[in-house]
Parts: structure tokens; sequence; C-alpha cells
């Protein structure tokens, strides 16, 4: 597909349409067209599985703190974005078993704190004393999130085409970076904060004596530093940004058996922006700053001079767009842990349009994903939207086979997403990948209408590939 928002000719596509209405804060909208759904449910079944996969099974080497009571772990078992804990308890017939989210894990992950013991709020502590067991526990969460939110970037692509596609005027939100004001809501401490954004659409045209990039005000009467509560600079610390459902809801159904009314009620919960990277707190704004909330990546503060990262290729220096008569460097404090959007939607207008509308000027202003020029859909391309995206019926970035490759290299937790993704990339790329066996969607989920793989027969391919897939 040479450009995101071409248009594939679908038969019957004018006369199909979803008869339901989604309420959406109040306003009643209409949903999207029956054919729309088809280019979105490969990625939903990809999600589903992702939820339902393995990624670790170990009975050895940990022990488990509860209270004043340390137990022998006899299976930690890490599926999907949970990590079931089993201990045997021996003053009681029935073994405890303990359940950790994937928020919890990856704070820990990437705490400089954790060492071999991991503790996961006040009620559980992982004591892991085998080294292989710390090896493959810390990669297999690193590879959970990264797979977890990689498939909502190519969510985010699919949803780019089919609903940028029926915005009346999105051949002038593509054609050139522009302006773009508006109401949103972000996710500060623990609350959500109703603040006014500013995104630079290009440095000719950005506020003076302010940062260039991305800025979130208290209001929209004065756009001054004093008004300013947290702004994003393009740098090459930025990561990522795509859609997620509110509160971090999955898909609630079965996707071998997906229907119109379950997608329907996914996407009405898919309403946030989940951006990761650095934000940057004015030193009078160092009271409210707290941007790591339970949805988001952990928090690493430093000082603007401070940050280092490799693994992107996007040219920016650290501080672009930044100078001293912008912003004092030495005294702003920039949060790492990245921070969850929520644009407002107008009345009348469909959220997931809303969305889009509010994405792409911020993609323009960061430089991500080929943006402000064509979008990159280079499935090849770390820098894009689709990277390694796997083709039904396989659901693996790594296939098993290179994970355990993987446990070989090495590994810094600070750095797990980036490191994770050039490993990622390099994989994808080695001639060896042909020939390596990745995980079949068959495996997690009963597909086997769809998909029959009787002994030594080939898959049969998805009868609907992405949108964003297509050539």
């Amino acid at each position: 597909m040479k450009n995101l928002f071409r248009r594939k000719k679908r038969q019957g596509e004018l006369t199909t349409s979803v008869d339901e209405k989604l309420h959406m804060g109040g306003t009643v909208v209409h949903g999207m067209k029956h054919t729309d759904y088809d280019s979105i449910k490969p990625i939903l079944m990809l999600l589903d599985a992702q939820e339902r996969k393995t990624y670790m099974n170990w009975d050895h080497g940990i022990e488990c703190r509860m209270g004043s009571n340390t137990y022998q772990v006899s299976s930690l078992l890490l599926t999907g974005t949970d990590l079931r804990v089993r201990v045997w308890d021996p003053s009681s017939e029935y073994d405890i078993i303990s359940v950790v989210g994937m928020q919890d894990l990856y704070a820990v992950l990437l705490s400089p704190f954790a060492g071999n013991e991991w503790r996961f709020n006040d009620e559980i502590t992982l004591i892991i004393h085998d080294p292989v067991a710390m090896s493959r526990l810390e990669r297999a969460i690193a590879l959970v999130y990264f797979e977890k939110w990689s498939l909502h970037k190519s969510l985010t692509a699919t949803l780019l085409s089919t609903v940028g596609l029926q915005i009346p005027d999105i051949h002038l939100i593509l054609k050139s970076p522009h302006v773009f004001q508006d109401w949103c809501h972000i996710y500060v401490g623990d609350e959500w904060m109703k603040v006014w954004v500013h995104i630079d659409g290009s440095p000719k045209h950005r506020l003076k004596s302010m940062p260039f990039g991305i800025k979130f005000f208290k209001d929209n009467k004065v756009l001054n530093k004093k008004n300013l509560i947290c702004y994003i600079a393009a740098s090459e610390l930025v990561e990522e940004a795509f859609f997620v459902p509110h509160a971090g809801d999955a898909l609630v159904t079965d996707s071998s058996t997906l229907k119109i009314d379950s997608i329907t009620s996914f996407l009405a919960q898919l309403d946030t922006i989940r951006y990761m990277g650095p934000v940057w707190w004015p030193v009078d704004r160092q009271d409210a700053k707290s941007q790591s909330s339970s949805h988001s990546s952990p928090p690493s503060s430093q000082k603007a001079s401070e940050p280092t990262k490799a693994g992107h290729s996007r040219s920016f220096s650290v501080l672009s767009g930044l100078s001293q008569s912008d912003a004092d460097p030495v005294l702003d404090t920039v949060q790492l842990g990245g921070l969850l959007i929520r644009p407002i939607p107008h009345g009348g207008i469909h959220h997931l349009e809303s969305l889009v509308r509010f994405i792409i000027p911020f993609y323009d202003s960061l430089h991500l994903y080929g943006r402000p020029k064509r979008f990159n859909i280079d499935p090849m391309d770390p820098e894009s939207l689709l990277f390694a995206l796997p083709k039904l019926p396989s659901i693996d970035y790594l296939t098993p086979e290179e994970f355990e490759l993987f446990l070989y290299e090495p590994f810094d937790r600070q750095n797990a997403w980036s490191q994770i993704k050039d490993y990622v990339a390099t994989s994808i790329r080695h001639p060896a990948r042909t020939h390596r066996q990745p995980t079949s969607i068959c495996s997690v989920l009963d597909l086997q209408h769809i998909y029959p793989s009787p002994a030594g027969a080939a898959a049969k391919p998805p009868a609907v590939e992405p949108a964003a897939h297509s050539a």
C-alpha cells in the first residue's frame, strides 16, 4: 500500500451501514460501516491471542513473600498480561494463587532498586534465586509489553485508514503540518485533568518564547509558560503514540466468533492516546508533576541535559526545538514515563474521528512514523506503525526460538522497549527467520474452522488482512 489513506473499492460499501449508534460523552453518532469492521478483525484476533499466549512457565528457584510468610513458588505462569503465582502452603490443603497485572510487572522491571526481590504493592514479593529464571522473566515481561502495544500501534494504523477515509477534509489534515488546538484530558497523578492542548505545526508557526512541540495549558486564555502544565518536545527520546481503550480494557470476547456488536463495544472504549516518551515539566509546576499513573509506564526523572537513549533513527537532537529563551533545560525536569491523553469529541463528531484529527498533527509535530510526509507502513522498518506485525496464523513478534536466543543477549532493563525493538528488527531480517516455527493462533484459540492445519499442510491465509496491509 503506497498511501495509508488510499481507498480500496469495496463492493456494496455505499449501501451497507451499521444501524446501531454509539453514545459517547452524551453525543449520539452513527457507527462505522459493516465493511470497515472486516479490516479490524485480524488485529483484534491478534490482540485476543496475545492475551491468551503463554510467555513463561517456571516451577523452581523462586520464593514468594506474603506478609510475614515466605513460600516456595510451585508455578510461575505468565499468560498474556497477567503473571499468575501459585505457592504451596503446608498449613493448608489449598494452594495460594496471586495474579499480578502488566503495569505492576513493568514498573518493577524498570525499577533500579528491584534486584532479585520484586515487590508488587504491599501484598506480594517475588524472591528470584535462579539467575536463569530472572533472565527469562525480565525478558518475557518486556516482550509482553512490546507485543501488546505494538499491536495497538497496528490497530491505530488500521483505524487511521478506515476512519480517515470517511473524513471529508482528510486531505487537508494530511497535506501539511498545521497548528492544532483543542480541549482534551491528560492523566496527571491519579485523575484526569481538563487542559488546552496546542500542537505546533512547524517551527515558523510555533508559540513565541515557548518550546516547539506539544504543550498543555491550564486553559486557553493565556498561552504562556506561566499557564503551562507540561510539554512534549520533538527529540530522539520520543518513542511511540497510539490509540488505547480507556482503563486498559481488553477485548472481552472470543475472537474466533467476533461479531460486530463485540467489536463495536471495544471500539467505543478506544478513546485514549498513549504517548511513550519524555514529558517536560516546568520548574514552577513541580508541585503538580506526577504524570506517571496506574495506566502509564513508570516514571524516571532526569534533568533536561541528561537523557540518553539508543536505537532511534529520527534526526533530532535531545533538546530539539529548545533554547535558553524557550525553557530552562537545567531546571525543567523530564519524566520518561509518557502520558495518557484523551481528546474530547465535539458534538456530532464520532470519537474515533476525534482521535484521528488529534493524532495526525501529534505525529507531524514529533516526526513519528514518517509524518509530516507520508506515513511509514513498511513492516520491516522500526519507525513504522506496522513494524513487525505478525501475519496470521502466526501471532509472534519473536518466535520461540528467537526468544531463547534473546536470553543470551545483554539486557538493560531501564531501556527495555528500545532494546527489544532493536532485537526484533534484527530477528525479522535474519535469513533463518523463514525456517523458524512461529506460534500459531490455533494453539491459543479454537480456529480450526478458519485455519485448518493438517499434518504437513500449509496453514490457510487469513480471509481478511488489515487495511493498512493492503498492497
